[in-house]
């Protein structure tokens, strides 16, 4: 059954973030990773992700972000994780054609 993971924390800047995400070893969409949406608030983060199951989210966690976050020094946030009852995608998500990792302003 699909999860979401909502990371919610005042612990990390948006300056720790991006940096982060510059050297998280990602090239591509982690297996079992169905969306990835991060936004700064005024006194840190709130990221929200869905996966296939929970067992892709755990994995992940163990194995790319635990690690990766340990060799930067920062607090891992553990996210709440909820079991999607309801998923829709619009048509409007192919149309902007997102390349994966980009970070800053989503095209009009």
């Amino acid at each position: 059954m699909p999860v979401m993971a909502i990371y919610q924390s005042d612990l990390v800047t948006a300056d720790e973030y991006a940096d982060f995400r510059a050297k998280l070893p990602l090239t591509a969409a982690p297996q079992g990773a169905l969306v990835h949406a991060h936004g700064s608030t005024d006194t840190g983060f709130v990221t929200f992700e869905v996966w296939e199951d929970r067992q892709a989210l755990q994995s992940f966690l163990d194995d790319v972000l635990g690690p990766a976050v340990k060799r930067m020094g920062l607090p891992l946030i553990t996210p709440a994780v909820i079991e999607v009852d309801d998923f829709v995608v619009t048509p409007g998500v192919h149309a902007r054609e997102i390349p994966y990792g980009t970070l800053g302003a989503v095209p009009a």
